[in-house]
Formats: structure tokens, C-alpha cells, sequence
């Protein structure tokens, strides 16, 4: 089975260790957040609103099969 190993640093989104393009995203904010490993099947989702400090956002790793949207861009 896959995994992905994403972290935010200074407010930045790596996966892999790879920085992620988000050009939606202010940069600016001071969020860090330790290492997550996500598995197949698995999103780790979070507010956008990286400004915003991180204790006021609910976050965390959901199946993938509880999310009912889709993408818009």
C-alpha cells in the first residue's frame, strides 16, 4: 500500500518534500505542522485560511469515501 509524507512548514504544504503549487493560498502564516503519514484511500484535509492561527481550525485525516464533493479547479 501507498503513502504520502505531508507537512506544513512556515505555513508552506510539502509532500514527499516536495513544496506543493497552491497559488489560492496568502502565504504569510506561521502554521507547522509535524509529519503525517496519509494512506490510500485517505485525505488529510484543513482550512485554507493559513493566516488564521492553526488552533482555530478542526483538522485532521478522513476517508476519502466521506467526502461528497469535488474539486473545483
Amino acid at each position: 500500500m501507498s503513502h504520502l509524507k505531508a507537512l506544513v512548514k512556515d505555513g508552506i504544504l510539502y509532500v514527499n518534500g516536495i513544496e506543493t503549487l497552491e497559488p489560492y493560498i496568502q502565504k504569510g502564516g506561521e502554521w507547522d505542522l509535524d509529519p503525517r503519514r496519509v494512506q490510500e484511500g485517505e485525505l488529510f484535509v484543513t482550512g485554507d485560511n493559513r493566516s488564521m492561527p492553526i488552533d482555530e481550525h478542526e483538522m485532521g485525516i478522513v476517508d476519502m469515501k466521506r467526502i461528497v464533493g469535488k474539486p473545483l479547479f
